[in-house]
């Protein structure tokens, strides 16, 4: 086993051992109870909602590759059949849920995140999820490029030294937003001294998070390579600064 991979199984494994064994309220029929039905489907929103926001976030945003990224390293259930037996989940189950090996991991892997959403903070749920994500995204498609996240606070804090830099500590930065049924706009606008706001960049994207991350990269990306990000943008309209008012005091003679 890899090193990388190993840095994904162990966090894992090791809170399975801290767990006790899961005991599958089953049915007559051979059905997962309500409880367990609802659980398994709350996992899989959760598995759906943070692959397709890492993909976001290392910049993947061609439908195609994530809709093929998504059948080879989830559908398919080869790469969790995998893991599961890695860090036995398969043995955290009495009972298997479901006859074929690939569909059993899968739904198992759902139950999984479902528990370890509990504690988003942890090891495990961030091996579970990025953690597992990154590793078999760069080994499947090796000729796309995985970018480095950085927290939005970190991007914040680069784009602000840059534009202090270029124009000054009178440089002053604000975001702007319209969300649709559909979509969200997320704009990213500056103005210096004595000049009006100015719009620098807007992305669109399905959910706002995502698409903030990117136009500060974005953003960052132009200044760090020596770009002028309000070349493309409308020209600064100059403001007339305030008048100071000077009031003289004459002592009486």
């Amino acid at each position: 086993m890899s090193r990388k991979l190993h840095q994904v199984v162990n966090p894992i494994k090791q809170q399975l051992a801290s767990s006790q064994r899961l005991r599958l309220p089953v049915s007559r029929q051979g059905e997962l109870s309500a409880l367990l039905q609802v659980q398994l489907q709350r996992g899989e929103a959760l598995l759906v909602q943070t692959f397709y926001d890492f993909l976001d976030q290392i910049g993947q945003v061609n439908p195609e590759v994530q809709l093929k990224a998504w059948q080879e390293i989830l559908a398919s259930g080869k790469h969790l059949l995998d893991l599961s037996q890695r860090t036995g989940l398969i043995q955290w189950f009495e009972h298997p849920l479901d006859p074929i090996p690939e569909k059993a991991a899968y739904k198992s892997w759902c139950l999984l995140l479902f528990h370890l959403y509990q504690n988003p903070d942890s090891a495990a749920w961030k091996a579970a999820t990025e953690g597992f994500y990154r590793h078999y995204f760069a080994g499947l498609f090796p000729s796309q490029p995985v970018q480095k996240t950085s927290s939005l606070d970190d991007l914040k804090k680069q784009v602000a030294r840059l534009l202090r830099q270029r124009w000054g500590r009178g440089v002053e930065l604000k975001e702007s937003f319209k969300e649709e049924a559909d979509k969200v706009a997320f704009s990213l606008r500056f103005k210096t001294q004595h000049h009006a706001w100015q719009t620098l960049l807007t992305l669109e994207g399905r959910r706002l998070k995502p698409v903030r991350l990117q136009a500060y990269k974005e953003l960052l990306e132009q200044l760090q390579a020596g770009k002028d990000p309000s070349a493309k943008a409308t020209p600064l309209t100059p403001v007339a600064p305030k008048r100071r008012h000077v009031w003289w005091y004459q002592q009486p003679e």
